[in-house]
């Protein structure tokens, strides 16, 4: 005699348990737009994704450029967060996601203002390449993953330096609900 099939409740059963003890995986992490903006005044650009990052934007006068792609809001494996650094001196925000980063920004005279996001430190299905170009006359860092970005930074005179981390590339426009993100 064959068993019979488990019933629908006793797989919903399973199903309730596993989630109530922590064995379901946990949703992923929400996405924010990672957005580029320039200051004519300081010649600088500065990738913002947080409620801080766009007021300290707004308060320094950039104007918006374009947006890069999408990073995440919280830590998940592989992720290392994308944080911002300042250099009074220069006028220049610096965002980094690596160790040389960090390390380039301490030597620098750089100073910690913020995480933005959360970046994956090894390329994942469906990512982009988060770039760090570099500027000398201006003495401005920039972080693209757009084509566009890419062109225009060439295009400007800016330096490729490295791969800061991979990102999602930018959801589409969505009139009925913004740009994604």
């Amino acid at each position: 005699m064959r068993p019979s099939p488990p019933s629908l409740a006793a797989a919903l059963v399973v199903v309730a348990s596993a989630a109530a003890t922590g064995c379901a995986p946990d949703p992923p992490p929400a996405r924010q737009a990672l957005t580029t903006f320039w200051s004519v005044h300081r010649a600088d650009t500065i990738g913002v994704a947080t409620e801080g990052g766009f007021e300290q934007a707004a308060y320094g006068l950039y104007r918006l450029i374009r947006k890069e792609g999408d990073i995440l809001t919280a830590p998940a494996p592989g992720t290392a967060p994308l944080e911002v650094y300042w250099n009074e001196a220069r006028g220049d925000y610096f965002c980094t996601a690596t160790e040389e980063g960090r390390e380039a920004a301490a030597k620098g005279g750089y100073e910690y203002v913020r995480t933005e996001g959360y970046v994956f430190t090894t390329q994942q299905p469906d990512t982009i390449p988060l770039k760090l170009y570099w500027h000398d006359q201006r003495e401005d860092n920039y972080v693209i993953a757009s084509d566009e970005g890419v062109k225009v930074a060439k295009k400007d005179g800016y330096q490729f330096v490295r791969v800061e981390g991979w990102i999602y590339p930018p959801a589409p426009f969505d009139p009925f609900h913004g740009s994604g993100g």
